[in-house]
């Protein structure tokens, strides 16, 4: 708009005018203004109707060289919302780009009129005029095309702030979240809008803020210091426009605020303590609209409680209603579920802890379960589903002890052993992942490695691996599914296999026990399943290919250098991972095991490759539990490993170098193998005794339950007890005097353990330590009166199983 003229100016504020102009230059006064006012509506009128043929050509343009000859045609007359609708048309354009928006924009960067395309957009932005709606498509569009500088990000803080501070003044909002009335409802339509259709004019949108959060949460790493800088307005406003948000931007909030919250570190931004009423808020605002929510929009929901800290975010209300809708959606059939969000939305259940509820299906006339129908629909698209989609619905389902059932989990297994066509050459982009690795991971490339491997039946062999020739002798080259998974992703999938197949609460991995499924299982087969649901042959095509995959790999990684990044590299986590899960899954399905030639190329990747004190644990702690001994260099590498992690001093207050539970692992493996490493037992007890005294600091503080390390100390006690039988602490000069102090310190947090389980120490456990007891004071004489003496709760405990 034309700017106005001071006597224009001093007319509409009625201000009085010299005395020595009378009446008769007073309306010559006004109706000079008048017709200043008429040429300035023309004015205006002309500049609009400029403005929308410029932008109907932009978006007409077919081609980045079209759009920049119309701006080059018409750039005496563009505006601030020309320059954002030819950048949200620069991004259109790059839909139908390989590689997309930011293709087309890195394509363009040599381009003088795409600098000054930026340039001019950067001005425009330092205009008080750039208005709210201009922001949130600049940013938009930037977003899109991956071409957010700081200096652009700098130009467009500033409009940004003025459009959320001018939609909290048209709240009548001016202080903070708090200021907010709780009761305001949610769902009407037009809560907050102006009259005469001006809400554009007094702030932003529902849906223009829906757009500001899209580009937080696509590029938070970008856009991190613009939204804390202008955090306390920005939530503010979401707070006042939650309940106006449709399915899709309460869906876009919550996700933006999850991923927000999960860069951000809980000094930089915290929810619960700086906004305590915007997530009850923007819970109500998606329970309102859970009705419309998409599987996608369902699963943004429920994955953003997992990403907010300092802790994620539990609302049973919400997440009933969430799942309540999505089966419901299901039941309909209005949408068959994507992979990605059947896999984001059983994951985000897991981590949440929540199990729905059952629910009635009409269409079949009996009760049924959403994990169940989720299964089912990612079992029909598995063709169409990407590795980590499987991962997460797996790691889901183990999260929450839930054993899918038998059709379900033979098609996932299925399809997890199978060979498939090798798909074509992907583009250097596509595999800048997996450097030098993707020739060598092929069959063609493995087949020595898988003949080398053969064994005889009365080893622990199994049974050859999948070879490597052409599929139905058709000459078309193929893989197996499972050489598409990176080896976290393989890590993930066999343990979230052990924990849906074993119902042991323990999350860390410890211990086989019953299906989850419940019942007795047929021989070969995991409790709860029978032959005919889920037969032997399904599994053993599963685990050979396992052992196919984890050979070649493990061999690769071995001759790789220990600091090569790669995807497809064996880590030593990634081994004590899959081992400790393979461990407890043989103990259910005794197809669940590495051949010899899996086995020789992991003991020499140990050898080579560093391991945390966890998975040294584990490493040994499969051999202990398959009952095979490890060659002597891997033992010979895992107690050289060990000692370096425990010889180093620490400070009082450092934290200890093994964890309760690696010690517990490795004090039992040594027992059970009966491996002679004085040196090594001589620094793992006064480990135990430091791990002990950390644990103890963290009950006082509240950081950890007394009874969470039971399973450890009943595992270090009856390992001390083996350990003596086998001669092997005699072995290492310790004796009475020397266990009695770290007898004593176990029994006291023994008894601290007993004492917060309400029914007190299993009797089951009070034998194992009696037994150790009996064993110590046996095997390690010398010692006084009573150095392995029972606390109260064990004697309790050993009472009650002999009156039952």
């Amino acid at each position: 708009m034309a700017l106005k003229r001071p006597w224009h100016v001093a007319s509409h504020l009625n201000l009085a005018l010299p005395p020595a102009y009378g009446p008769p230059a007073a309306a010559a006064v006004a109706a000079f203004a008048a017709a200043s006012d008429a040429a300035a509506a023309a004015s205006d009128a002309a500049a609009i109707n400029e403005c929308r043929r410029t932008n109907n050509r932009l978006r007409r343009a077919g081609s980045a060289e079209e759009l920049f000859a119309v701006l080059a045609k018409d750039w005496r007359s563009v505006d601030a919302i020309n320059l954002c609708s030819a950048l949200h048309r620069l991004a259109q354009l790059g839909e139908g780009r390989q590689g997309g928006p930011p293709a087309l924009a890195a394509a363009l960067r040599g381009d003088p009129r795409w600098g000054w395309l930026l340039d001019q957009l950067g001005h425009a932005a330092a205009t008080p005029s750039f208005g709210p709606q201009c922001t949130a498509n600049a940013l938009a569009a930037l977003c899109k095309l991956d071409a957010l500088s700081p200096a652009l990000l700098g130009a467009l803080q500033p409009p940004l702030e003025r459009a959320l501070r001018a939609t909290l003044r048209r709240a009548g909002v001016g202080a903070g979240v708090g200021d907010l009335s709780p009761d305001r409802g949610f769902g009407a339509a037009g809560g907050f809008h102006t009259p005469g259709g001006a809400h554009s004019e007094a702030g932003l949108t529902p849906r223009g803020l829906t757009q500001v959060l899209w580009c937080i949460g696509k590029d938070v790493q970008s856009l991190k210091g613009l939204a804390l800088a202008v955090k306390e307005v920005l939530l503010e406003a979401l707070w006042v426009l939650a309940p106006e948000l449709d399915a899709q931007g309460a869906a876009t909030a919550w996700w933006a605020v999850g991923e927000l919250s999960w860069r951000c570190l809980p000094s930089e931004l915290s929810l619960q303590r700086e906004a305590p009423d915007l997530l009850p808020r923007l819970a109500a605002a998606a329970r309102a609209a859970a009705g419309g929510l998409t599987f996608q929009g369902l699963a943004q929901v429920l994955h953003a409680c997992t990403r907010l800290r300092p802790q994620l975010y539990r609302d049973e209300a919400l997440l009933a209603t969430l799942t309540t809708a999505a089966a419901r959606r299901l039941q309909a059939g209005q949408e068959r579920p994507p992979p990605k969000s059947v896999g984001l939305l059983v994951l985000a259940l897991g981590r949440l802890g929540f199990r729905p509820r059952h629910h009635w299906c009409s269409q079949r006339g009996e009760r049924a379960s959403l994990l169940d129908d989720l299964g089912q629909a990612l079992a029909v698209s598995l063709p169409r589903a990407e590795p980590q989609d499987v991962c997460k619905f797996m790691t889901g389902l183990g999260l929450l002890r839930h054993a899918p059932p038998a059709p379900v989990l033979r098609v996932l297994l299925a399809h997890l052993g199978a060979e498939v066509p090798r798909p074509e050459a992907a583009p250097d982009a596509a595999t800048g992942a997996y450097p030098q690795l993707t020739g060598d991971l092929s069959h063609a490339a493995t087949a020595d490695v898988c003949a080398s491997g053969t064994a005889s039946a009365a080893t622990r062999q199994r049974g050859t691996a999948a070879g490597g020739a052409p599929a139905g002798g058709s000459g078309i080259p193929t893989q197996l599914v499972l050489e598409r998974y990176s080896s976290q992703e393989l890590a993930d999938l066999v343990h979230a296999l052990r924990r849906m197949l074993t119902g042991r609460a323990d999350s860390s991995g410890g211990g086989g026990g019953v299906a989850a499924a419940g019942g007795g299982g047929a021989p070969g087969v995991p409790a709860g399943y029978s032959e005919r649901e889920l037969p032997t042959a399904v599994g053993e095509a599963f685990f050979d290919a396992l052992d196919t995959v984890l050979r070649v790999r493990a061999s690769i990684s071995t001759r790789l250098s220990p600091r090569a990044s790669c995807d497809l590299a064996l880590t030593g986590d990634h081994v004590g991972t899959i081992l400790a899960a393979l461990a407890r899954l043989a103990a259910i399905w005794p197809c669940a095991v590495l051949t010899d030639a899996t086995l020789v190329e992991l003991e020499a990747h140990v050898c080579v490759n560093p391991y945390t004190p966890a998975s040294l644990a584990s490493f040994l702690d499969y051999y202990a539990l398959t009952g095979l001994q490890p060659a002597a260099a891997a033992a010979e590498a895992v107690r050289e490993r060990a000692l370096a992690a425990l010889c180093p001093r620490h400070e009082p207050g450092d934290q200890p170098p093994f964890p309760l539970r690696a010690l517990a692992l490795i004090l039992a493996a040594l027992a059970a193998l009966r491996l002679r490493h004085p040196r090594l037992l001589c620094a793992l007890l006064p480990a135990v005794g430091a791990a002990l005294g950390q644990q103890e600091q963290e009950v006082r503080s509240g950081e950890a339950a007394p009874s969470s390390t039971l399973p450890e100390l009943v595992s270090v006690t009856a390992a001390l007890g083996h350990l003596a039988v086998g001669g092997l602490l005699a072995d290492a000069g310790l004796g009475a005097p020397q266990l009695s102090p770290l007898w004593q310190q176990v029994m006291c947090h023994l008894a601290a353990a007993a004492a917060a389980i309400p029914g007190g120490l299993p009797s089951q456990e009070a034998a194992l330590v009696q037994q150790a007891a009996v064993q110590l004071g046996s095997s390690l004489p010398g010692g006084p009166p009573g150095s392995f003496w029972l606390p109260p709760a064990v004697q309790r405990a050993l009472a009650a199983g002999w009156r039952c």
